[in-house]
């Protein structure tokens, strides 16, 4: 939700942008989203860049975006998978347990 408003209030006040953006990318290498983190990235170099160019927007010197932190997506995403492994390894014993339960307790 946080990582929403944060991208809301990026895209319509223009002097929040690079702020709000930098706020929602750290917000979001809390999570397991890597594509949102690319977008905000992408999104935060653009920002700077047209932040430059304009002298009363740049608050203190040049405007540097972070480095994309490829080896956090990585490693965030075989994290997910490995939870989104898990999790359905897990749905799917518990269904068989339930299946099994239904058919002990089924009238004969």
């Amino acid at each position: 939700m946080r990582i929403e408003r944060l991208q809301f209030i990026a895209d319509h006040c223009p002097q929040l942008r690079v702020e709000a953006l930098k706020m929602a990318l750290s917000f979001v290498q809390r999570t397991f989203n890597v594509d949102v983190y690319e977008e905000i990235h992408r999104k935060l170099t653009d920002a700077s860049r047209e932040v430059q160019g304009v002298p009363d927007a740049v608050p203190e010197g040049l405007v540097e975006p972070p480095v994309l932190d490829t080896a956090w997506a990585e490693s965030t995403r075989k994290k997910a998978l490995l939870k989104l492994e898990k999790l359905d390894t897990d749905l799917k014993k518990l269904q068989g347990q339930l299946h099994k339960r239904e058919y002990q307790e089924r009238p004969r």
